[in-house]
């Protein structure tokens, strides 16, 4: 069972810029009048070791870096929200029913929740847990699954589930055959 969650980018405070680290900016874009604000997501992909005031000079320029994690939506704006999946546990991604595999969660799945989704999501929970009220994760791996929000009915009559002779049988008009 999948329910809907958020992800949300925690900063933190590191010793030191090393390769991988995320970092998030503030995307502003214009298009056809309508002002859309969005966060990114970016990796730093290769690093040369920093002078102490080089990194100061680097955080004041690109901020902290983030850590992605996966936190519930609540009901009510004061709960507080609870985290289910940490950034250590983020990475499977389910790309929907066109396919039966897991895959890596990637940078671009993350900006593309971000952007399109405002970072709604959804996510892989026990589903005994569930009816007692809790959202525990399923994890394999030590990661949780995670998917793009998509309704399940909407790919209830797929071409899959039907036998190949009942598609011939709806693909073939009457008027198509030739007169004898």
């Amino acid at each position: 069972m999948y329910i809907k969650v958020k992800l949300v980018l925690e900063h933190y405070i590191p010793d030191e810029i090393v390769p991988a680290m995320m970092f998030k900016q503030r995307i502003k874009d214009v298009i056809y009048g309508n002002v859309y604000e969005y966060d990114r997501v970016f990796q730093m992909t290769t690093i040369s070791r920093m002078s102490p005031e080089d990194f100061d000079s680097f955080i004041q320029m690109h901020g902290y870096p983030v850590r992605p994690n996966i936190v519930s939506i609540t009901a009510n704006a004061d709960d507080k929200a609870v985290v289910l999946a940490t950034y250590k546990q983020i990475g499977w991604f389910d790309d929907g029913p066109g396919t039966d595999e897991l895959r890596d969660i990637e940078l671009k799945d993350i900006n593309l929740i971000l952007s399109d989704y405002n970072g709604e999501l959804e996510i892989e929970i026990e589903d005994l847990a569930f009816e007692d009220g809790l959202a525990v994760p399923i994890l394999y791996m030590d990661k949780a699954t995670l998917r793009l929000l998509w309704d399940e009915d909407d790919y209830l009559y797929e071409q899959d589930d039907y036998p190949e002779e009942e598609w011939d049988e709806m693909d073939d008009n009457p008027d198509d055959d030739p007169e004898d």
